[in-house]
């Protein structure tokens, strides 16, 4: 199978916005081949952390600025838009934890010279494609951390 998105078998996308504000997310998609670690669905107040379309994210929670993302099966595409008001990292792995994949954000969101009032570029879509992705990880040290529009496929 080629690593293009097009030629995937199936991508599945997580219907988040079927879930309770606040609920912790962990086995709620198992039947998708999904579980989470360490993350929340909310409704955002914070315009900043506002999904373009749907109404729901999930966050790290209750330790800031992690998710853990598992798969039941490997996949080899990963896609979510991601909001982080400090630098974040996105790794995939393997079933014997080898990384396969890293996406950053850039360090520095703005160029405002305050960095009081820099505000995190919202919605950064990340997408990821290796063989035998077994389970992802987004971290954001020092900072809050939402995604939404999750999608992986076969």
């Amino acid at each position: 199978m080629s690593d293009k998105v097009t030629d995937l078998k199936k991508i599945i996308e997580l219907p988040i916005d079927s879930l309770r504000s606040f609920d912790v997310v962990e086995e709620q998609f198992s039947d998708l081949g999904v579980l989470f670690t360490n993350t929340v669905v909310l409704q955002p107040s914070n315009s900043l952390y506002l999904p373009k379309f749907g109404k729901m994210v999930l966050m790290g929670a209750p330790q800031n600025g992690l998710i853990e993302v598992n798969f039941t099966l490997p996949v080899i595409y990963f896609a979510c838009s991601l909001t982080s008001s400090q630098h974040a990292t996105v790794r995939a792995f393997d079933d014997d934890g080898k990384t396969l994949c890293v996406f950053e954000t850039e360090k520095s969101n703005h160029e405002n010279p305050d960095s009081l009032v820099s505000q995190p570029t919202p919605n950064i879509p990340i997408s990821m494609q290796a063989q035998n992705i077994q389970k992802i990880t987004l971290s954001s040290l020092d900072g809050q951390l939402v995604i939404y529009n999750i999608r992986f496929g076969f």
